[in-house]
Order: structure tokens, then C-alpha cells, then sequence
């Protein structure tokens, strides 16, 4: 297989990943109590991935299907993240 050809996959592999993750990461924000919030967060900072997160949940925002994209801003909303 061409040198091409394995990137042109990885990045294919890598797209399903995280649009896999993103969907984990949205049932889990979406199944969170309001008092639960603030510990997710804290344990998001913790482990160091609140900023990936947050990420992911924007380019799904910005990039996603319709369904995706509100589902994203509903989780954003929810983590306290504004729309300014």
C-alpha cells in the first residue's frame, strides 16, 4: 500500500475515533446532574483533557451534522461554556 494511501487511512481511522469519542463525551455531559457538573469539570482538569474537550465539543459545533451541532451546544451550554 502507498505511503499515501496509509496517511489518507490513518486520518480516516482518526476521524471515526473521534467522532466516537465526541459521541461518548456527549452522552456523558448530556447524563450529567446539575450538581454533578462542577465535579466533571474538575476532573476533566484534573486529567488534563478539559481543553481537548472543549475542543472536540466546537468543531462539532462548527463541523458536525445538525443533530451533532446541538447536541454540542446544548453540552457546552450545560459546562457553563457561553456563546458570546
Amino acid at each position: 500500500m502507498a505511503d499515501s494511501t496509509k496517511r489518507s487511512l490513518g486520518g480516516i481511522e482518526n476521524m471515526t475515533e473521534t467522532a466516537h469519542h465526541t459521541s461518548h463525551s456527549l452522552q456523558i455531559i448530556h447524563g450529567l446532574a446539575h450538581d454533578q457538573v462542577a465535579d466533571f469539570i474538575k476532573d476533566q482538569q484534573k486529567n488534563r483533557g478539559l481543553t481537548a474537550l472543549i475542543k472536540q465539543l466546537n468543531t462539532t459545533l462548527l463541523s458536525g451534522t445538525a443533530d451533532q451541532r446541538k447536541a454540542a451546544q446544548i453540552a457546552l451550554e450545560k459546562l457553563g461554556v457561553v456563546d458570546v
